[in-house]
């Protein structure tokens, strides 16, 4: 099941493949017990440098924006079963992205590959994929990709073109562009905020008694104390004991 949410959140990329060229994604090691971040190497962390430039040359090297649309669209799905093949390539060249997956040995990337087909062909209506995706505005711009007669939704690919349906050597993972992958990397105006200073909360000062108050305590004051000599106790009804420990016998 924990397959199910990587496969539906792929069917999105389409979309979010230019947020991640722009803005790259958040990184947390996993660390094993007694491991300690500042005490590790980004070789030990897994931490792939990237930039924009970088990070736009493998979204269309691994086909990202392609592959999201025919994931979103169950493009692998075949009259009685699946194109396996296309699939299986597909998924291998997402894994092989560093940039985005991290580094993964032979093992890593043979076992995710798997993983992720089975999750894609058990057909499970929680990935929301073909008849259950969720839909998107077709008048939008974000959408859409193109200018004029070029102009064609982001989320929609020729079926004869989907990510994994060329057949390379056993030396290549990537494929070649195929005409029609359009997209709008690095066309974003990014303006990065100023830095901001953070400063520590001032201390409370203690009151002239030298006790730390909270904001909003009242303070105590002898002025409104009420007068020992002017309480009339022979007039005063006796002071009620609130419920409590019973009084010892002397």
């Amino acid at each position: 099941n924990a397959a199910l949410p990587i496969v539906r959140i792929l069917g999105w990329a389409w979309r979010w493949a230019e947020w991640w060229v722009d803005y790259d994604q958040s990184w947390e090691p996993l660390l094993e017990p007694g491991q300690k971040e500042k005490d590790m190497t980004k070789e030990e962390l897994r931490i792939v440098d990237s930039t924009r430039e970088s990070r736009c040359e493998d979204a269309r090297q691994c086909r990202l924006i392609a592959f999201g649309a025919a994931l979103r669209n169950r493009l692998y799905d075949e009259d009685d079963d699946f194109d396996r093949e296309a699939l299986d390539r597909a998924l291998r060249a997402f894994l092989n992205t560093k940039s985005l997956v991290g580094p993964l040995d032979k093992d890593e990337i043979d076992f995710h590959a798997d993983w992720l087909g089975r999750a894609y062909r058990s057909k499970s209506r929680l990935l929301m994929l073909g008849d259950d995706k969720i839909p998107v505005a077709s008048e939008n711009g974000f959408c859409f990709v193109g200018e004029g007669e070029s102009r064609r939704p982001k989320f929609e690919i020729d079926p004869s073109k989907i990510p994994g349906k060329a057949h390379l050597d056993a030396a290549n993972i990537f494929e070649p562009k195929a005409d029609g992958d359009v997209d709008e990397f690095l066309q974003t105006t990014i303006v990065e905020d100023p830095p901001i200073e953070l400063r520590r909360p001032s201390k409370r000062k203690r009151g002239s008694d030298g006790v730390k108050r909270g904001p909003g305590r009242p303070r105590l004051s002898t002025d409104t104390a009420p007068d020992e000599s002017q309480v009339d106790s022979e007039n005063e009804p006796p002071m009620k004991r609130k419920p409590g420990r019973p009084r010892k016998n002397p």
